[in-house]
């Protein structure tokens, strides 16, 4: 998904929404502090945030909810794609066909993109850069903010894990030859 948000050029630094109907970009830290926590917060838009089941209780962001209508659309559409040449192999002989109905459905189950990522990723995300580009004084525990979030530092480090991937970014192999 993130390659084809680049490709589209979503996924990246750049203000979509400059209306203030769209309150919630980063808001600390210099100009490439809070392009860089948009960035990675878009990244983590493609992950899930791990919450009790009562709905979403934490800071929203406008911003980030607009971002996230365009890639459920994005994944919606790969989704799609994806049925679409699994039914063509399968009308066309490629693929056997001597499968029980619930084979057929294990099998659409594991298709990817089959789960929409959610939103909550992404506000812990930018919440937290915020809060790590404000003055040392000033900042706030966010998990307070999350309070019926099951493991904040294990999400952010998800998402660091996916901001490592998306970015390319991996450390060297120390192993001798």
């Amino acid at each position: 998904m993130a390659f084809e948000l680049h490709k589209l050029d979503v996924l990246s630094t750049s203000q979509m929404f400059p209306s203030d109907k769209y309150l919630g970009a980063p808001m600390r830290g210099t100009e490439t502090d809070k392009a860089y926590t948009l960035l990675v917060s878009r990244v983590a838009c493609l992950g899930t945030f791990h919450h009790k089941e009562i709905g979403f209780t934490g800071p929203l962001s406008r911003h980030l909810l607009g971002y996230h209508q365009m890639t459920s659309v994005v994944r919606g559409s790969l989704r799609d794609l994806v049925e679409v040449h699994a039914l063509s192999m399968a009308a066309s002989g490629v693929v056997s066909r001597q499968l029980s109905p619930t084979d057929y459905t294990t099998l659409g189950a594991e298709l990817p993109f089959v789960e929409e990522p959610d939103l909550g990723l992404s506000l812990v995300v930018k919440s937290f850069l915020d809060e790590l580009s404000n003055e040392a004084g000033k900042r706030s525990d966010i998990s307070r903010w999350f309070n019926h979030a099951y493991d904040i530092s294990g999400d952010l480090e998800k998402a660091w894990n996916m901001w490592g991937a998306v970015s390319l970014q991996h450390t060297p192999d120390t192993t001798p030859d």
